[in-house]
């Protein structure tokens, strides 16, 4: 890049090579030497802003995050633990303001579970609380009720959250918009919670920062934008299969036309924005705050008045960091863990041994890291008594693992069901319908997670668009044990609990076929 100098000797030189010469001309020349350089200047910093890499302003790290759908972490404001001896009842609910100053407001989060606790004292913990913040170690959320202190001993610890603002944003949306809502309010952090409201229902729902937990789990998408701002991505609450595993009733919001999505934020804040005389006079009106045991000071607590802890807030993510976490979210979310492709894989790796769209996923992963993630994979052999080999599987999983963020990929059969259908038709002329017959019910043959018993009507009415059929009067089907006779509790061997097929299983399709000739009269 040329200098300020540069363009001035430049516009100099040409203005001596062509014997111009005055006060105006240096006047020119100067001008001309501005313009060019900031010009190259403004063309470098836009060619600059245009990579995730090299931008240097934040904006235009949120947008290039945006584009790949990485959400930014807009920090999570300061916590308090306070330490009270109750001279009265009290409820507190998740995010109730308990503490209101003329700097902040401190809202409740939950409480710290001891082994004497009663179900009266405490309650186990609300829907919802895999996608709230994490809390300090042995805090749980929960609505919390406490009565009046009979000794130096009835004491609560309790966990808040301060901040100086909080935001709600509501909207009603319906099946014509089942992507996102967004909030224009700007500099949030990201504590924040989202209700939805069906009928009559309503409770915390999951959200996440992770967009393969709102592909995969149907939680609520929460995308940083431009500005600290927030866009939730809500395709999944309309979503007819919703198979999550809270304890939230959904019933009245499948069937909603309308749902409400209620969304409270509040915007971050760091401790230094806070007088620490204030935090020093925070106290629960019908309590008195109690000094903390040195045990608990012990776990690294800074305790500036009795029975009052500040947890310092966790700081956003640095411009110098975002590209570094976008990229390798990227390469995560994208490559490494699309478990979808796992089964095309291995319909490519071994193509005479797994039937060509013959194969079915089930992804499973536990609620921590400890417990691990897997893989079971279902294929269906091409031929039942050529499976694929222990060494063939090994194989397989010793050099696709490194692809899927997952401990443990299983390679497993999948298991024929021999169904037998009875089909009962008039036709209009003496012509053979089989190839036709045999080619709509090969559709459903050898495939997974097809419900025979739900689709008659559907098979039904592809019989009856063949043009020798004048009606189809009767189909049923029987389901077939390996000696060939009639299962007595296909039900539990076909479905699981919830009445879905389960993974595992595929159909091999027998039939015969009854007809009769429509009557000329």
């Amino acid at each position: 890049m040329r200098s300020l100098q540069d363009y001035r000797d430049m516009y100099a030189d040409i203005a001596s090579r062509n014997n111009i010469t005055g006060d105006s001309v240096e006047l020119l020349v100067q001008l001309l030497a501005n313009a060019s350089y900031i010009s190259e200047v403004e063309n470098i910093s836009y060619v600059q802003e245009a990579s995730l890499e090299k931008s240097v302003l934040v904006n235009s790290k949120i947008q290039h995050c945006m584009d790949i759908m990485y959400s930014v972490f807009r920090g999570r404001c300061p916590r308090v633990i306070m330490k009270i001896k109750p001279t009265k009842f009290m409820e507190f609910n998740v995010y109730d303001p308990i503490v209101n100053s003329n700097d902040f407001s401190v809202y409740y989060l939950g409480y710290l579970s001891t082994e004497e606790e009663t179900e009266e004292e405490g309650e186990s913990g609300i829907s919802g609380t895999r996608s709230l913040p994490p809390l300090e170690d042995g805090f749980v959320y929960g609505p919390c009720k406490i009565k009046p202190a009979l000794d130096e001993r009835d004491t609560y610890t309790i966990i808040g959250l301060i901040a100086k603002e909080k935001i709600g944003a509501s909207w009603t949306t319906s099946k014509n918009n089942t992507y996102y809502v967004e909030t224009l309010e700007e500099n949030l952090s990201s504590d924040m919670y989202v209700k939805v409201y069906g009928d009559s229902s309503s409770d915390y729902y999951d959200t996440t920062r992770i967009f393969s937990d709102h592909i995969l789990n149907r939680y609520i998408y929460d995308l940083t934008t431009t500005s600290w701002s927030s866009r939730l991505y809500i395709s999944g609450i309309f979503d007819t299969s919703l198979d999550r595993n809270d304890e939230l009733e959904t019933e009245s919001i499948k069937n909603d036309t309308n749902i409400t999505i209620n969304a409270t934020y509040y915007k971050f804040s760091r401790i230094k924005d806070y007088k620490p005389a204030e935090l020093k006079r925070i106290n629960i009106g019908g309590s008195e705050m109690v000094g903390f045991d040195q045990d608990f000071i012990d776990r690294g607590y800074n305790e500036i008045a009795p029975g009052v802890i500040i947890i310092p807030e966790v700081d956003r993510e640095g411009i110098d960091t975002i590209h570094y976490k976008a990229n390798r979210d990227r390469y995560v979310s994208s490559i490494v863990r699309s478990n979808s492709d796992v089964g095309v894989v291995l319909e490519e790796t071994y193509p005479s041994k797994v039937m060509q769209g013959g194969t079915n996923y089930i992804f499973s992963s536990g609620d921590s890291i400890s417990s691990g993630s897997r893989v079971d994979l279902y294929y269906v052999p091409t031929d039942p008594l050529n499976l694929l080999t222990d060494l063939e599987i090994s194989e397989f999983i010793d050099t696709k693992k490194a692809y899927y963020i997952v401990d443990d990929i299983y390679v497993i059969p999948g298991r024929q069901v021999t169904v037998f259908m009875n089909i009962d038709i008039e036709l209009y002329k003496p012509y053979t319908i089989d190839s036709e017959i045999s080619q709509i019910l090969g559709t459903y043959e050898k495939k997974f997670g097809i419900n025979l018993s739900e689709s008659l009507d559907e098979i039904r009415t592809l019989f009856s668009k063949i043009s020798n059929i004048k009606q189809v009067m009767r189909l049923d089907i029987m389901y077939l044990d390996s000696d060939g006779n009639e299962m007595r509790d296909s039900d539990s061997i076909l479905y699981s609990e919830d009445g879905e097929i389960r993974p595992d299983i595929y159909f091999k399709i027998e039939y015969n076929i009854n007809s009769i000739i429509q009557s000329k009269s």
